[in-house]
């Protein structure tokens, strides 16, 4: 142990400096990410997170650098830069508490006027820091500079680093919706290192003859451990960059995902130009022949019945090769969308439309996508059961909330629809799910429904890639 503080002892400049570069690095890299426009909260509150660890690196950088400086310094200048240090020390702390408060109030909706509070407390801070020596009268400027630093630990770092950890702790649902699980374990070790960061920032401070820096203080920890609460501090925040940084990378799967939506709504716009342009130029023009057509047969109906019959015929005949033409063209457009989009892509699409629908949570489950070997005769029927039992589910079921699960495996895949519903009323049972049977029969899936009272229904099918269509 005695090893141990002596090795600190006498490196203690380059722990400060490690300290500094940690929160420097952790600051800097969150601007960096959160360059990127994203509707999540936790980005509105990211930049304070940031100014706080680029401040608060460069403000413990000063115990590197000023005793250094103190060799070819006057002492006036040596004097401006501890005032700048102790002010950056405060001011850091200040962002530290500003980005907790603006994360819980915009996540928990609370009143703006509630972001005052962490500004009235820095100016109130800032201005105490310049009057308290003149009213005091202090012969001894090393102990405004330690009343300084414990004040700011106490008011503002302690709380700041606390309620950092509860907003971030609250971002668990704004999160979810991005269907990433390892988003919450981030989530989980951000808001423990930043309790941590509470104690071993907020409230372990130099030491001062008052409760409670009289016992909890740096001096104390060093004797007692053999390492300085920089050491601890610099872990710590090391952990917490590496956990924010890590959550910071949401923006980049939100990007995509808007990046995807984007183009997907621009392919449906395409698409729903040509279909326009298809209907006019073909359906339409054909069903409009048509209409000319029976009015020129409605004149004739009293001059020459025979002639009027024989174009009512061919009118007739006209309308059902265009009613075969208007079915061909929708089996067409299904058959392009449904080649065209993935299984997964599918089924996100539908289950998004049906929440916005029926307001019924549906949690959605993927596993190994990239073994989809689907063709896109799988893919029609695969949408349509989905559809059907997701229909069942917001009619009959009664249920609170729904789950899709695809599970994609080497050689089938495994559709699981479940609900914590009242189950399937025995005698119709086989009924009402005869066409979701006819569809798994066409595709050659095995199909599973197990239903109760207690646990909802659950609907499973094991499709095989390679079946055989009867369709």
């Amino acid at each position: 142990m005695e090893s141990i503080y002596l090795f600190f002892q006498a490196n203690i400049k380059l722990v400060y400096f490690i300290y500094g570069l940690v929160f420097f690095m952790m600051g800097f890299a969150i601007a960096l990410q959160n360059e990127k426009k994203s509707s999540l909260i936790l980005s509105r509150s990211f930049n304070y997170l940031a100014i706080f660890g680029i401040v608060h690196g460069i403000s413990e950088w000063g115990h590197v650098f000023i005793p250094i400086a103190e060799r070819h310094s006057s002492d006036a200048a040596i004097a401006a830069m501890h005032l700048i240090e102790a002010n950056l020390i405060g001011f850091s702390f200040v962002f530290l508490l500003y980005f907790g408060v603006k994360l819980c109030v915009d996540t928990l909706e609370l009143p703006e006027q509630i972001l005052w509070i962490p500004k009235i407390a820095g100016f109130l801070w800032f201005s105490g820091f310049i009057a308290y020596p003149h009213l005091m009268q202090l012969p001894d400027i090393n102990h405004w500079y330690l009343l300084a630093d414990i004040v700011s630990r106490y008011a503002f770092a302690f709380p700041g680093s606390a309620l950092a950890a509860y907003g971030i702790w609250l971002q668990r649902d704004d999160l979810s919706s991005l269907g990433q699980p390892s988003v919450f374990g981030h989530l989980r070790w951000t808001a423990v290192m930043f309790v941590l960061y509470a104690v071993f920032a907020g409230l372990i401070v130099p030491q001062a003859p008052f409760f409670p820096a009289k016992w909890l203080n740096i001096q104390n920890l060093f004797s007692l451990t053999g390492f300085p609460v920089a050491v601890y501090r610099a872990t710590i925040c090391a952990v917490i960059a590496y956990f924010v940084i890590r959550l910071t990378a949401i923006f980049n799967y939100e990007y995509r995902q808007e990046l995807i939506e984007t183009q997907q709504s621009y392919a449906i716009l395409r698409e729903r130009q040509r279909i326009r342009r298809d209907m006019h130029d073909g359906i339409l023009q054909g069903i409009y022949a048509v209409g000319l057509s029976m009015d020129t047969a409605k004149h004739l109906t009293t001059v020459n019945p025979a002639k009027a019959a024989d174009i009512i015929a061919k009118g007739n005949q006209r309308l059902d090769e265009i009613n075969t033409e208007i079915r061909r063209y929708i089996m067409d457009m299904q058959s392009t969308t449904f080649g065209e989009l993935s299984v997964k892509e599918i089924v996100l699409g539908m289950v998004e439309e049906f929440k916005d629908q029926h307001k019924l949570p549906v949690e959605v489950r993927i596993h190994d996508s990239q073994n989809e070997k689907l063709n896109s005769q799988h893919k029609e029927q695969i949408y349509f059961i989905v559809q059907e039992l997701l229909t069942n589910i917001a009619r009959h079921s009664k249920a609170t909330k729904a789950a899709v699960s695809l599970v994609f495996h080497p050689q089938h895949l495994i559709l699981e629809v479940s609900d914590n519903g009242i189950g399937l009323p025995a005698k119709k049972q086989r009924s009402g799910l005869q066409n979701i049977m006819d569809r798994a029969e066409q595709i050659g899936a095995d199909i599973e429904i197990q239903s109760s009272k207690q646990n909802g229904t659950l609907t499973r099918l094991q499709i095989p890639y390679s079946s055989k269509n009867k369709m």
